[in-house]
């Protein structure tokens, strides 16, 4: 390379201390290196890049190959405490001699600690150059298990930078899941299902994904080993929140904190499945009627990724974060903050469908602060980059654009978009945003057809009645909101009020958030 250390040299070169001192003192001389400070040991560095390369490639192939080796063989004799800080080295030096076994090992140890380090584009590269180097090395267990690891590896990188559902993900997770039956790998099986049902949940394949889920719990369970736990219940996690089942998806966040919260050390598939937990706990408690825990919960989460930091729990941190100050606050402002940060953060590590859901996020408190047009057009970008990653998209996808069609006042493209999302959810089962698309329909009716309000109370109390199966507290408060203010102007004032009553007075704190100062307002209009 272009820097050496002295004693790296006097390793591979193997001459007398006083020949070595003299052949560097002749390169200096010349000018060809010079000696440059450094801690522990003496160090040279070519004067200029093109000496290297000259000198490089004037040494004929196969001893270049021979020569890489020795340095490579070198490197483990001098550094065999540290050969985790030399990988990139030994990569380096290993592809380029005659020893594939060693380049291959090396480039997927490299390809490892460059995605525990978050740098996906470089264990990506890694990987693929160690799967190219594979094919020339004999069948057998032990090419299988080198194989297995590298799609393992390409596999977890793809999830979060081509997309949780990518065809490129399937193309790994299959072989990778066929190498682990061949091999009789159960914890590799293992994550492979994980995966499956992970690909399986953004494709709304929900009854697939929820049965392999609750298997994954099982075989957990049954082992006892808290990395395969947080992997079950984290999926889990996610997929009973896109069904809807708000209580279900946060005792499996829950559970899923609890085995890892206290962890100062956690491999890439744990932090991202312990950032998914993190993310969708306090959101259900929000969704259950909590708002003050749930924002309090969000914002420990966020002190938690910033302390760390880390750009994928990060970018789950302040999806969360975001999403409440939506929910809980409509504070445009503060969503636009959180969500023009996580943005940055998914178009600098490449995180596919984290930047679709910062653009929703993006786009919703756009609408909030009246920027209709450009909400409307960056969801609708969202939407289309999501669904090209392969992943189906889901309901509260489409909700946010209604209420940016709502925002617009657009109630006809608004009304198109609510009745996708809703026949979506009759064939898949998806009902996160059910009773919040239910009441975008009746508040889209109405503004098509103020004069007539019987469709849109169907609508409202088809919202209501969602939210109640769904212990859903507080899209229940605003679904009555919205019925109560329906009734007002009628002989049916005191019904709409009696029932907005009963529902905010369920209610034990939050009483400073949008949706429960609305209400109070309306109860207290004479």
């Amino acid at each position: 390379g272009i820097e050496f250390p002295l004693r790296l040299a006097r390793e591979v070169i193997k001459k007398p201390d006083v020949e070595l001192n003299q052949m560097m003192n002749a390169l200096q001389v010349a000018e060809f290196v010079y000696e440059q400070p450094a801690a522990g040991d003496v160090e040279y560095a070519f004067r200029h890049a093109l000496t290297q390369e000259v000198a490089y490639g004037s040494v004929l192939q196969e001893r270049r190959r021979l020569i890489h080796e020795r340095i490579g063989q070198s490197i483990e004799t001098l550094y065999a405490d540290s050969l985790d800080d030399n990988l990139s080295e030994l990569a380096y030096h290993y592809r380029r001699s005659g020893n594939t076994r060693k380049a291959v090992a090396y480039l997927v140890r490299a390809a490892e600690q460059a995605h525990q380090r978050s740098a996906f584009s470089v264990a990506t590269a890694y990987f693929e150059d160690a799967l190219e180097r594979l094919k020339s090395l004999p069948e057998g267990a032990e090419r299988d298990r080198m194989e297995m690891a590298i799609y393992s590896g390409l596999g977890d990188v793809a999830l979060v930078t081509k997309g949780y559902a990518a065809a490129d993900c399937e193309r790994y997770l299959t072989r990778r899941k066929a190498l682990a039956e061949r091999l009789g790998d159960g914890i590799e099986f293992f994550f492979s299902l994980v995966v499956i049902s992970v690909l399986s949940a953004f494709r709304l394949e929900l009854e697939k994904a929820r049965e392999i889920g609750e298997n994954l719990v099982r075989l957990a369970d049954q082992a006892s080993e808290r990395g395969l736990q947080l992997n079950a219940h984290g999926s889990l996690a996610n997929l009973l929140w896109l069904m809807g089942d708000f209580i279900g998806s946060r005792a499996h966040s829950e559970k899923g904190i609890s085995l890892f919260e206290r962890s100062e050390h956690l491999g890439p598939g744990e932090e991202h499945f312990l950032a998914a937990c993190y993310f969708y706990a306090p959101l259900c408690t929000a969704f259950l009627g909590f708002p003050d825990q749930a924002l309090r919960q969000s914002l420990e989460v966020l002190t938690w990724a910033r302390r760390k930091p880390r750009p994928l729990p990060l970018a789950f941190a302040l999806n969360g974060v975001g999403t409440l100050f939506l929910f809980l606050r409509a504070d445009g402002a503060r969503t636009l903050e959180y969500s023009e940060s996580m943005l940055a953060i998914a178009a600098q590590h490449g995180f596919s469908n984290l930047h679709s859901f910062a653009q929703i996020l993006h786009g919703q408190a756009l609408a909030i602060l009246g920027r209709t047009d450009e909400a409307i057009a960056e969801i609708k970008d969202a939407m289309a980059a999501f669904e090209a990653t392969g992943a189906v998209v889901q309901g509260w996808l489409y909700s946010a654009l209604g209420f940016a069609y709502l925002a617009a006042q657009r109630p006809k493209e608004g009304l198109g978009v609510v009745e996708k999302a809703l026949q979506l959810g009759d064939r898949t089962g998806e009902a996160q945003a059910r009773s919040e698309l239910y009441r975008l329909k009746g508040e889209l009716l109405l503004m098509l057809h103020p004069t007539d309000g019987a469709e849109a109370e169907v609508s409202f109390r088809a919202a209501i009645d969602t939210a109640r199966k769904q212990q859903a507290r507080l899209p229940e408060l605003r679904a009555t909101m919205s019925l109560a203010r329906l009734l007002r102007d009628t002989s049916r004032r005191e019904e709409g009020r009696t029932t907005l009553a009963q529902i905010y007075n369920w209610f034990t704190e939050g009483f400073d958030t949008a949706d429960l100062k609305d209400a109070k307002a309306l109860l207290d209009r004479k």
